[in-house]
């Protein structure tokens, strides 16, 4: 999809209004990395395969996911992420994020 300044539509900036309860930024982009997982580790995997290292193959295997879903599956990310940025997160992502934070703080009070 086109922006007004001619550039291409990555969802990256959709959700800038405001943070989610849970103190994380939800996009269609980001959405499309949790709700289509296996999809951008399928492509991940293939680009780390072609050389890349699994950090710098992230971004381009999302971009391929999202670019090829239809409009209206990027529409139903984009909804989804407004709906999680202004209210509550499905329980096993809460877990999830939950459990990630709580890596990050061992590690941090580790150190």
């Amino acid at each position: 999809m086109d922006q007004a300044d001619g550039g291409v539509d990555h969802g990256e900036n959709e959700a800038d209004a405001g943070k989610s309860m849970w103190g994380k930024k939800w996009n269609k982009r980001t959405v499309v990395g949790q709700l289509y997982k296996d999809r951008v580790q399928h492509e991940q995997e293939r680009l780390i395969g072609e050389g890349l290292t699994p950090f710098a193959a992230y971004q381009p295997a999302l971009t391929k996911v999202f670019e090829g879903l239809s409009e209206a599956d990027r529409e139903s990310c984009a909804e989804q992420a407004d709906k999680w940025n202004t209210g509550s997160w499905p329980r096993e992502l809460q877990i999830a994020y939950v459990q990630l934070l709580s890596q990050k703080h061992l590690h941090t009070n580790v150190q």
